[in-house]
Formats: structure tokens, C-alpha cells, sequence
């Protein structure tokens, strides 16, 4: 079958999965309710219509925090919005005193076992009338939205002063909200490149149902390369395999071998709840890389209009079927909120295709290079200054003599950016640091190259995701049959993509297959500003011990080429905490 016929096949497996009805429903009220907050209540992928930005990060925040089997629209009929209107109710805003609870809508809900929509309509006629009222209030306003986005008057204007004039800050103002469920996380990490200009929420790996759990149909789309059955046996249930191996590790309820292990030999270091927290959150991080990159979840993004064509064409650069499918919904459902007026220039032209080359500058004698440290470095984060300004030292030295601040005492007047009682924790460097670049290349997991991708002002590109650069290895004391599950793991896949790929199977396609834990080459490039506040950030003692190695690394080279590094640096270089989800950071060390 020719490449051409395959990619047109693949096209229809993705579409018909996406175009199939989702398997839950909503009652007539709740689809009434949710008239007034997205644009269908049966589709993968969905807008939020027009909200206060607040009420939209809050539900964005919650989309990642709340398991609800009926995705973010499920949140709003089930948690979001009975809360929201409970709040007006007269027994919730009395005080207790006088039998009330405080405005403590949640309290209300839990005494009275409120779950949703119905079961506050049947708490009272007050109750009832709240919600009645919001239906014919929300309605209407949805509906007003809708008719003055796509007005002539919006068309006229925005069409005239985007394109004949060229005025992208316009563009830039406005904020579309969208949502994609049930999308493989390989799509999910295509959809979260997009930044600046862009905000993700996830939801939580956590969530997976490991005795259940979802894939993208990925091996549909390999039948329509290779059709003889055959020739794809055990691509999908190579995925459940990895299901198999976490739920064995972890345990049912955080009983398996890892989590033990880490009750054994941290009991002492932490209160009981404390020490249950740390071990879930740090089995999860770790288990984290068996995941394969076909298992579903969920993307909440907030992007501006300006920002909106790039994310399309970072969906389209990836090559997937399954992303070429979502730019095309995305497109869709912008056209029924008017947002489909910041949709422009979105085919891929030649210099972007070029460009884009996901290896960039490591050119394959420095990924082989990068390699072989990995090997000999037992885990710790293989990264290496690639580039920085050879005049870094003395261009500081000028800007810091020409700015009413300093590093060498403090004169009257003058502003001592290394005290920390002068500088706020949240507060960056003077933006003089923003004079001088430095280019990092290195090695770490897919699953963990997400919160590099994160920091939003920085520069990113990766390699494609193959099994050519070794699997995710853990530093940190751990079981004998951990090591033993991701070496199978690692052997079994590896095998398996390059069958795929010698039989025909294009690289982009036989990735679904692979679980994150599967390094990947990349290259973040961030002025000194920005690679201070990321150090900051990233090396606290709540980041994954990945990701916090990574930037600790980055930020030991710099001190080693920038004889001010640390005196301006905050970051933490501890090399490693025990847990990074527990009330204080505790040193594997102490």
C-alpha cells in the first residue's frame, strides 16, 4: 500500500474515532445547563464558551484535579456549578450559630450528600428555582455572546486590521478556551509546545485506570499501512503490558513492591499521612514512564487569538494522523463561538517544514556523545552547555555598573539584588539579564521533558521520539524489580517500533507504542533572566526529582562560565529529596 493510501486510511480511523459520540451522556437539564458554558455535550473535543476568567481557570484547575468520568463538562454539572449556585442558598449563608454554614458551600453539599444537578433541585424549592433560573439566564447570555461574535461588525473589523493591516496585537487580546478529551498523550504534548501565548492544564497520570485504561486506536491506523493482521500482532497488547507492569509495582491501593519499599525505608522521616502523600505522588512520578504514549487523557488549554494558528500548525508539524484530525475539530468548533477569525495562515509553509526538524542543532555525533555519558552516569541528568556568549562576563559587569543596582555592596540608592531580604521570592532579575543567552542540549524522559516544555519564555525543541537514547533510569534507592521491569519494558518496545518501522510503518505512527520513559534529545534556550526564575522554579523540593536534576544541572554549568551565577542564583541544589510531594523537603541525604 502505498504511503499516500495509508495516510489517507489512517485519516479515517482518526476521524471516525473522533467523530463517534462520546459513551456518556446528559440529562435534559444538564445539557440545558451546559448550553451556557460549551459548545456540545457529545464530542471529544469542545470550547468553553465566554466566562469570567476567573470561573474559567477554576474550572481549568479542577479539570486536572477531579476524576470525573464525564470529562470537564461533568465537573461543571456535577461539581462546579452546584457549589457555585448552593452559595446563594440562605442556609449556606447563615452562620452556624444560627444553624447555617458560614458560606461554605461544599460543607452544605457533603452534609446533605448533594452530588449533582438533581440532587440539589430536589433539596428545595429555593434550590430548584436557582438552578431553573440559571438555565434561562445562562441560555440567553450564551446566545448573545454567539451573535456578537459573529457579527459583520466583528468579521468586518477583525478581517480588515488582521490581515490588510497586519495589527497582531489585536489578536492577541483574545483568549479562546479549548478543550480535547479522551486524545492520546502524544497528541497532548504536540498540543502543549505551544507557548508562549498559550496555558495547558493536564489531567493528572494519576487518574489513569490502570484496570481499564483507555488507547488511542493507533493499531486501527497501522492495520490501514499493513493489513494483514499478522504483521501487527502485539502492538496493543504490548500497551496493556505496561498497564499490567504498573498496576503490579504500584498495588492496588499503593501496596505493591515500589511503595513499599518506600514505607520500609522512609517510615521514620515523616508523619503517617505525610509519608502516604510522598509515596503516591512519587510512585506516580516514577510508574509515570511505563505509561505509553497511546494512553488517553484530557487538555485544557487557554490560548490567544494570535497564538491560536501556531497551535494548529505545531499539531499539523507532528505529522500524526490523530493531530491532523484535532487541528480540524479545533477549527470546527472555533467557528460556531467566532473565534474562527483568529484561524489564519495556518498551512504549513516551506521554511516552517525545514525548520521545523525536531533534532535541530544535535547533530548525531553529540546525541551518541550525550549517550554515552548517559550510560556511565547511573541515572543523573545527562546535559551540556552548548552555547553561551564567550563576553557574558563583561557585558554583565557593564550593565551592572550602569543600573541603580548592584552586586558589590549596596551604595545609598542603590538596590542589592543578592539580598534576599531586599528581593522578593517571586520577583525576577533586572531586565539587563535578558542581554545574554545560554543554549543547553541534553537527555531526559519524555514524560519528563513536559515541565521543561513548561516554562513558557524559554526555547524548545526535542528529538522525535524513538527508542534510540536509552530508557528512563531511577537515581534514587529503589527495588531490584524496578530496575528489572523497565529493562523488559525498554527490550520488549524497542523491538517491537523498529519491526514497525522495517515493515513500513511510519516513525510518527509506530511511537505510540513506545511508554514515556523512552528518553528523548533536546535543546532549551533561555535568555539569563529566564534561566533564573526557571531555576527557581524548578528546583524546589516539590518538583519531580527529574525535572528539578535537570535544572539543578544547568544551573552548576552556569556558575561554572558566569562569575556572578552564584551570587544572583536561588536555585536549590540539593541533589535530591526523598519525596517531592510532602508538607517539607527532606534530603535523601539527611
Amino acid at each position: 500500500m502505498s504511503s499516500s493510501i495509508g495516510r489517507e486510511a489512517a485519516l479515517t480511523v482518526a476521524r471516525h474515532y473522533y467523530t463517534t459520540p462520546v459513551s456518556y451522556g446528559f440529562t435534559d437539564l444538564e445539557t440545558a445547563i451546559l448550553a451556557a458554558f460549551v459548545t456540545n455535550v457529545n464530542r471529544r473535543v469542545f470550547l468553553l464558551l465566554p466566562l469570567p476568567p476567573a470561573a474559567a481557570a477554576t474550572l481549568g484547575s479542577m479539570y486536572s484535579r477531579l476524576n470525573n468520568p464525564r470529562g470537564l463538562r461533568g465537573i461543571i454539572v456535577d461539581q462546579f456549578l452546584p457549589a457555585a449556585l448552593a452559595g446563594e442558598l440562605t442556609v449556606v449563608q447563615q452562620p452556624p450559630s444560627e444553624g447555617g454554614f458560614g458560606g461554605d458551600a461544599e460543607a452544605f453539599l457533603r452534609q446533605y450528600q448533594i452530588k449533582n444537578l438533581a440532587g440539589l433541585v430536589a433539596f428545595s424549592s429555593a434550590a430548584a428555582q436557582l438552578v431553573q433560573d440559571f438555565v434561562n439566564t445562562g441560555a440567553a447570555i450564551a446566545q448573545q455572546h454567539r451573535l456578537l461574535a459573529n457579527s459583520s461588525k466583528c468579521r468586518r473589523f477583525l478581517n480588515t486590521w488582521l490581515d490588510a493591516y497586519g495589527h497582531n496585537s489585536i489578536a492577541r487580546t483574545g483568549m479562546v478556551h479549548i478543550c480535547c478529551e479522551g486524545i492520546s498523550l502524544l497528541a497532548a504534548k504536540s498540543l502543549e509546545w505551544n507557548r508562549p501565548g498559550s496555558g495547558f492544564i493536564e489531567l493528572s497520570t494519576r487518574y489513569v485506570n490502570m484496570q481499564a485504561a483507555g488507547l488511542y486506536p493507533f493499531e486501527d491506523e497501522v492495520a490501514a499501512y499493513l493489513p494483514v493482521a499478522g504483521q501487527i500482532k502485539g502492538t496493543s497488547e504490548s500497551n496493556r503490558s505496561c498497564f499490567a507492569d504498573y498496576r503490579r509495582l504500584a498495588g492496588t491501593v499503593f501496596d505493591g513492591p515500589l511503595p513499599a519499599f518506600y514505607r520500609e525505608r522512609y517510615a521514620s522521616r515523616f508523619e503517617p499521612k505525610d509519608l502516604e502523600r510522598g509515596i503516591q505522588g512519587e510512585t506516580c512520578d516514577v510508574l509515570g514512564n511505563l505509561l505509553p504514549a497511546a494512553c488517553l487523557t484530557s487538555v485544557f488549554t487557554a490560548v490567544s487569538g494570535e497564538a491560536l494558528p501556531m497551535l494548529i500548525k505545531h499539531l499539523r508539524q507532528d505529522q500524526t494522523a490523530e493531530n491532523e484530525v484535532l487541528a480540524e475539530l479545533i477549527v470546527d468548533e472555533c467557528g460556531l463561538t467566532g473565534s474562527d477569525l483568529f484561524v489564519r495562515h495556518t498551512e504549513l509553509l516551506p521554511g516552517e517544514v525545514v525548520g521545523w526538524g525536531q533534532a535541530g542543532p544535535l547533530r548525531w555525533v553529540e546525541q551518541a556523545e550525550l549517550a554515552r555519558l548517559w550510560l556511565e552516569s547511573k541515572g543523573e541528568p545527562c546535559i551540556r552547555l552548548f552555547h553561551y556568549d564567550s563576553q557574558i562576563n563583561s557585558c554583565l559587569d557593564r550593565v551592572l555598573s550602569l543600573r541603580p543596582f548592584s552586586l558589590l555592596g549596596c551604595p545609598s540608592g542603590y538596590y542589592d539584588i543578592t539580598h534576599d531580604d531586599q528581593r522578593d521570592d517571586h520577583e525576577k532579575l533586572p531586565r539587563d539579564f535578558e542581554s545574554s543567552v545560554v543554549w543547553f542540549v541534553g537527555l531526559m524522559s519524555f514524560r519528563g521533558w513536559r515541565d521543561l516544555q513548561r516554562m513558557g519564555m524559554g526555547t524548545h525543541r526535542r528529538t522525535s521520539f524513538t527508542p534510540s537514547f536509552g530508557f528512563y533510569r531511577y537515581p534514587k534507592p529503589h527495588p531490584d524489580c524496578l530496575d528489572v521491569c523497565f529493562a523488559r519494558t525498554a527490550e520488549r518496545t524497542a523491538d517491537q517500533y523498529r519491526q514497525l518501522v522495517g515493515s513500513g510503518i511510519p516513525p510518527h505512527l509506530a511511537q505510540y507504542l513506545l511508554p514515556l520513559g523512552w528518553q528523548v534529545g533536546f535543546e532549551y534556550g533561555c535568555n539569563l533572566r529566564q534561566a533564573e526564575f526557571g531555576g527557581w522554579q524548578r528546583s524546589k523540593f516539590t518538583v519531580n526529582d527529574e525535572v528539578r536534576a535537570v535544572f539543578t544541572s544547568m544551573d552548576r554549568q552556569l556558575r561554572e562560565v558566569c562569575r556572578i551565577w552564584s551570587d544572583v542564583s536561588r536555585a536549590d541544589l540539593t541533589p535530591h529529596y526523598i519525596f517531592a510531594r510532602t508538607a517539607a523537603g527532606v534530603s535523601l541525604t539527611d
